[in-house]
């Protein structure tokens, strides 16, 4: 299992002293797949104590920089709090630590359509900022997508079924990628629903800052899809119109990009799908009799059953037509079409043919993997 840091590891008065915070007060937060959080109280105000459990000191130091660096382009985001002397991090025993102010809100799951809108906008703005304006010349290229390494992984699963689903999924999405290449912008890479602060405000504010790299556009839009535009799992018609409105609203969507859109939902999903199953399988796999254990295996199970419908060659054309629906497109991605006529049926189709048809997508924080399913 991961290693997390724990409240009574921390040495209080040593983090007052760097930070000049006075007397404080320390609540463990909720939530965090691959760091520890903490709500820290003072005299001085409210922050949250993030412990980089799954960062050296070098990637921690990035993380803080290009935190710091959106900030202060007026994303709106946490803003880094620098310690005595201006340090962005600090250290605690073995780890990295970063201290970031609060910000009162809440975590709406999911987001309501009416902040959809504005959630597209923040994406589009985060894509127009140039490198150059962002003062950080060591953002990462693709940091969201498979690398090579991961790809090696996928033959080593034990779960074969689900291994060679992936992998067929994988080799489709690259192959229409391959004839559809868009020049890289600044992505945040993972606008799913626990990154983005509803504020006491009403106004949206993003965290989680890991993921930011060069990269296509679209597909960090079909990343904040698979996160934003969902109705109990099911990818909803007025959901994705909501968030594709307002990023249309800063840079409307090109024919070919509308047209292109649908795959890179789907890709977004088997970036998704791979890293929860490797991360509670093989990475951090749950101990023999954990409580998580039973969890998994009842609903993976389910869950697989869905992908043989998605895998089965026989249900090929069916299949297609069934994503295709999900999506809003009269073809299937790739193949020739009217990328006008696609934009209208992204425009014009209904919430419940989807909901009919029982085709999915699973996008949740658990130990279970996330992809496009069928239902039954």
């Amino acid at each position: 299992m991961a290693k997390y840091t724990t409240a009574d590891q921390i040495d209080l008065p040593a983090l007052a002293q760097r930070y000049e915070l006075g007397r404080v007060r320390l609540t463990p937060l909720v939530g965090g797949a691959a760091n520890s959080r903490f709500r820290l109280s003072c005299a001085s105000g409210k922050f949250v104590l993030t412990i980089l459990d799954s960062h050296d000191w070098s990637s921690a130091q990035r993380l803080a920089a290009h935190t710091h660096a959106v900030f202060r382009l007026g994303v709106p985001t946490t803003e880094v709090v620098p310690a005595v002397g201006g340090a962005l991090i600090t250290q605690l025993g073995d780890r990295p630590v970063i201290l970031k102010k609060w910000i009162p809100g809440e975590v709406r799951q999911p987001l309501p359509v009416p902040h959809l809108p504005e959630a597209g906008r923040i994406l589009a703005r985060l894509h127009a900022l140039s490198l150059r304006s962002l003062g950080c010349g060591d953002i990462p290229v693709g940091a969201r997508r498979l690398s090579s390494n991961h790809m090696a992984e996928i033959p080593r699963f034990a779960d074969g079924d689900f291994a060679a689903w992936l992998t067929d999924w994988l080799d489709r999405v690259r192959a229409v990628e391959a004839e559809n290449e868009r020049p890289s912008r600044v992505v945040h890479g993972d606008l799913l629903v626990d990154n983005v602060i509803v504020r006491e405000d009403g106004r949206l504010s993003v965290l989680d800052w890991e993921t930011i790299s060069l990269d296509d556009p679209l597909l960090d839009l079909g990343m904040a899809a698979v996160g934003l535009a969902q109705d109990g799992g099911v990818l909803a018609p007025r959901r994705l119109d909501a968030l594709l409105a307002g990023f249309g609203d800063v840079a409307p969507l090109s024919d070919d990009d509308a047209a292109a859109l649908p795959m890179e939902i789907v890709h977004a999903a088997l970036i998704i799908a791979f890293h929860r199953y490797y991360r509670h399988n093989v990475r951090f796999p749950d101990p023999p009799g954990a409580p998580s254990t039973g969890r998994w295996s009842g609903s993976w199970t389910r869950w697989r059953r869905r992908l043989h419908c998605l895998a089965d060659k026989r249900c090929d054309r069916a299949r297609r037509s069934l994503i295709c629906f999900m999506l809003r497109r009269p073809v299937w991605p790739g193949e020739p079409s009217s990328a006008s006529t696609a934009r209208a049926s992204l425009r014009e189709r209904g919430p419940s043919g989807a909901e009919a048809c029982g085709l999915r997508l699973t996008a949740t924080k658990s130990t279970r993997p996330l992809g496009v399913s069928v239902g039954g």
